[in-house]
C-alpha cells in the first residue's frame, strides 16, 4: 500500500462512517493531528472521534491532496491538504 493509497482509505473510510475501520489505519498510540492541534490520542480515541465527528457532518465528503510521507526508521507521519465538500 502506498501513501497515498492510505490516505484515500482515511477519506473514504470516514466519509462511508466505517469509524472502526477509519481507526484500524493508525497505530495504537498514533496522535490525530489536524491544523497543528491533537484532536484524539490512540485507535479508541481516534475511532471515537471519527464516530461523533461524521455524525456532525452528514453528507460531507473528503478530497485529499498534496501527499506527503517521512519515514524515519519504523515510524512514519504524513501530511496532505484536505478539503471538505
Amino acid at each position: 500500500m502506498t501513501p497515498a493509497d492510505l490516505y484515500g482509505l482515511y477519506a473514504h473510510h470516514y466519509d462511508e462512517g466505517r469509524a472502526a475501520e477509519f481507526a484500524q489505519l493508525f497505530t495504537d498510540d498514533a496522535p490525530f493531528v489536524t491544523n497543528g492541534v491533537e484532536r484524539a490520542r490512540g485507535r479508541a480515541a481516534i475511532e471515537e472521534m471519527a464516530r461523533t465527528g461524521r455524525a456532525s457532518l452528514p453528507g460531507v465528503r473528503h478530497l485529499v491532496s498534496s501527499v506527503a510521507v517521512v519515514v524515519d526508521g519504523d515510524t512514519a507521519a504524513g501530511t496532505a491538504y484536505v478539503q471538505a465538500v
